[in-house]
């Protein structure tokens, strides 16, 4: 480490890479080809000469470096080397085993004994979702209100590695959604605890931690705190460490399901803040989102990919005492043409016989575009009719009858 001195102000500043080194004996050499230094025994070597056996010694060194790393990290692995569990000698051995039991941990959303990454857009309850989750195991009830979970093994428990959270919010949180069970949810709060998964000692305590409390799933929340001291978020290589880290610590616990939660990026589109092996990991995406164009605060579910597993987008119904998420029909493209749609209904139903023209350039709230094409939706499921006056076509709400009861454009 060198010093560096200037102007009152004194800083420590790192050793130079070997290529710094080359720089900057490249720069302080004058272009002296073929001039003689002589030294004090008498000989002499050029300029160009001692830069080359410079070279060579400092190549030197870094691939001595290099090796020695590498073969450090081979005596390391072997160290930690444990041999995997052998399954039956051939497939067909394998095909003799019984497969009558369940196939997914939750029904439509994630296989058994898989792995799933939950990626939120910020504060869109990426937290209570999880709190829903941890209580549908607990309480053996349906997640969201209509997918069915696997109950885990006789006195197994969800645990949840909570590192976003301050203790007295969750406990709130958790007193709102009455859980029933709740002998058989575990918390750890790691918050400001500066427990990182990097060290071999805290993997260990956490997997002995959680083999005394018989956890059988995981939730851990979230990514971006969970992963310090791994190295670059969006490097797919520390990505791809952590992820097998926690492979083996949930193997080791001998839990069944894993859950991650991330946040999106800040673009509009919707993946995983961080490399893309993040998202190569597990085996279901469930997405939680809202709709950042409207000032509705509705939130949405998905469950886009996975292995056998394909949710399209639905709304979520939310209860704000008990905290509840309930799934449902309805997405963010079909609620944006509702919303359109009523603006069209409702200024034809004021202005009946309203012309095209008029329509698309007096409502307000949805670009001329929407608007036109609101209106040809409405045409087509014949929630508005058209009278051609001349050249004028005439716009009317249709008057439809449920029951006796006439209702317009419903």
């Amino acid at each position: 480490m060198r010093v560096y001195q200037g102007r009152g102000t004194t800083a420590l500043q790192p050793p130079l890479s070997v290529d710094q080194r080359l720089r900057h004996l490249a720069a302080a050499l004058p272009n002296t080809a073929g001039v003689v230094m002589r030294r004090a025994d008498g000989t002499g070597k050029s300029v160009e000469q001692q830069q080359l056996e410079l070279e060579e010694r400092l190549l030197s060194e870094e691939l001595t470096r290099r090796r020695v790393k590498h073969r450090a990290n081979e005596i390391q692995d072997d160290a930690l080397f444990t041999p995997p569990d052998v399954p039956p000698p051939t497939l067909a051995d394998e095909l003799a085993l019984p497969n009558d039991g369940p196939k997914y941990a939750l029904d439509e959303l994630l296989i058994l004994g898989g792995n799933a990454l939950i990626t939120a857009r910020r504060k869109t309850g990426k937290t209570v979702l999880i709190a829903n989750l941890a209580k549908s195991y607990a309480d053996d009830a349906p997640f969201l209100g209509c997918f069915k979970v696997t109950p885990l093994p006789e006195g197994q428990r969800i645990a949840i590695l909570d590192y976003e959270l301050a203790e007295t919010q969750f406990r709130d949180w958790a007193r709102a959604l009455h859980i029933q069970n709740a002998d058989r949810v575990t918390t750890l709060h790691l918050r400001g605890q500066g427990f990182k998964l990097t060290a071999p000692t805290a993997q260990k305590w956490l997997v002995e931690h959680c083999k005394r409390l018989n956890v059988g799933a995981i939730i851990c929340d979230p990514y971006s705190r969970a992963f310090r001291g791994f190295g670059k978020s969006n490097d797919n290589d520390d990505v791809g460490r952590f992820t097998d880290t926690l492979e083996e610590v949930k193997y080791q616990i001998g839990a069944r399901e894993l859950y991650l939660t991330n946040h999106m990026g800040w673009g509009e589109e919707e993946r995983s803040r961080g490399a893309s092996a993040l998202e190569d990991w597990p085996d279901a995406l469930w997405r939680l989102t809202k709709n950042e164009r409207d000032s509705d605060s509705s939130r949405y579910f998905s469950a886009p990919l996975g292995r056998g597993v394909e949710l399209e987008e639905g709304k979520l119904t939310f209860n704000p005492v008990t905290l509840e998420l309930i799934y449902g029909s309805g997405n963010r493209t079909d609620e944006a043409h509702k919303r359109v749609e009523d603006l069209v209904l409702d200024y034809v139903r004021d202005h009946p016989g309203a012309s095209s023209s008029e329509i698309q350039n007096t409502v307000k709230g949805a670009s001329k575009e929407d608007i036109g094409d609101a209106k040809s939706r409405l045409i087509g499921d014949g929630r508005l009719r058209v009278e051609k006056d001349g050249r004028t076509h005439k716009h009317f709400v249709t008057v439809m009858r449920m029951r006796g009861v006439a209702v317009r454009g419903a």
